[in-house]
């Protein structure tokens, strides 16, 4: 997952901005390794993604801020039209 689509997910998760001293913080990356990441937009490894979620308690796995889905758990026979 990318630099920038953590950052909008964490914004959206937690209603605030996270620095790249906090990410630094949570992942062990040193500061100009972060700085670098955020200015070629890199991705976060899966173990630096598992940090992060565990720091701020969520799964970003499971937000979807870059498309138009939702998810709506379903029980039972549900029918749906539009």
């Amino acid at each position: 997952m990318d630099y920038n689509t953590v950052l909008a997910m964490l914004l959206q998760v937690t209603k605030r901005n996270i620095t790249q001293k906090e990410l630094c913080q949570i992942t062990g990356i040193d500061k100009g390794a972060m700085s670098a990441r955020a200015a070629r937009n890199s991705k976060f490894k899966p173990d630096e993604i598992k940090k992060i979620e565990k720091a701020f308690n969520v799964n970003l796995n499971n937000n979807f801020v870059n498309n138009n889905f939702i998810q709506i758990p379903v029980f039972g026979n549900v029918t749906a039209s539009m």
